[in-house]
């Protein structure tokens, strides 16, 4: 399968939170990296997608958004109102 997506990244699930419509699903790419997807509960049984799975995160967007880090003792806390978001901790 051919796609024009030229972002694409190997991970491991590492958790799925499904809600009425949409699911959560944390995916680490390594180094401590998480990136989180919102994707739409059906998207999740047709993927079978469970913990421990290997997957590809295909990020492909049209708008990047602004955020700003708050702390909690010392700890950064990211604040945002996206659905998917991609933190690189170092």
């Amino acid at each position: 399968m051919k796609l024009s997506t030229r972002n694409v990244i190997k991970g491991k699930v590492i958790e799925v939170k499904e809600g009425a419509v949409a699911a959560k699903v944390r995916v680490d790419i390594g180094g401590g990296t998480i990136i989180t997807s919102t994707i739409t509960v059906d998207a999740v049984r047709d993927l079978a997608l469970k913990e421990g799975d290997g997957v590809f995160a295909l990020i492909k967007a049209s708008s990047v958004m602004i955020m700003k880090e708050k702390h909690l003792r010392g700890q950064p806390i990211p604040r945002f109102d996206a659905g998917n978001l991609l933190v690189f901790l170092a």
